[in-house]
């Protein structure tokens, strides 16, 4: 009888064991992602300018980065929206914000940023749907990298200083919903169907924005 019961508690001993292993390693995985998006930020914050010290006063390791201004996080405490428009923030983009893995939207709009858009920015952050980086004083191209953010719906970059060609890049991106380029110098046009295979599918505010770049 007693070899019986050893004998049937040894799944359930296993299982329990399993689970346990589960937690602990998910834990340390939210622990990782919690502890390595904050010190993206805090770098991100060290190397710009915050005239009102919006973030200086408020992105600190006293508290939780999910909690910080700006900042939305997912169930498991990855920050998945950054949204810091409108802030009167300067200096150029520093290229540390391509450590949030997980980021699905990024508005930097309405601010005094400079210099060009770094291209490592779009290597990283594959699930980015929104871009929002319109009503600064970014210069140069747009990097032809932008093209690795397939399922991006929404790129606003008018009102800049972008020279250059739109990148043909830009064709990878089968999601898109709005694309604003307007009020640039940017050189080349083209037609949707030089752009997008599936250009038939495109959303009408895509077709007018090329159309009017």
């Amino acid at each position: 009888m007693e070899a019986f019961s050893q004998k049937s508690l040894l799944p359930v001993l296993l299982l329990f064991h399993c689970l346990m292993s589960y937690g602990l390693a998910n834990k340390d995985t939210t622990t990782s992602h919690l502890q390595s998006d904050q010190s993206s930020l805090l770098v991100f914050k060290s190397k710009i300018i915050d005239p009102h010290n919006m973030l200086k006063n408020n992105w600190t390791t006293a508290t939780s980065v999910c909690s910080w201004v700006g900042v939305t996080c997912d169930k498991n405490s990855s920050v998945i929206e950054l949204d810091i428009s409108d802030m009167e923030l300067a200096g150029s983009i520093p290229p540390e914000i391509d450590n949030l893995p997980l980021l699905v939207s990024l508005n930097m709009a309405n601010n005094n940023f400079t210099g060009s858009i770094p291209p490592t920015i779009f290597n990283n952050m594959s699930r980015l749907e929104f871009i929002h980086l319109d009503g600064n004083n970014l210069s140069g191209e747009i990097p032809k990298e932008i093209g690795h953010l397939t399922i991006l719906r929404i790129l606003s970059m008018e009102s800049q200083n972008l020279t250059g060609p739109i990148p043909r890049e830009i064709g990878n991106m089968t999601s898109l919903e709005q694309l604003q380029l307007t009020n640039n110098s940017l050189t080349s046009k083209f037609r949707p169907f030089q752009l997008f295979t599936n250009w038939f599918n495109l959303f009408f505010d895509v077709i007018i924005a090329l159309e009017q770049v």
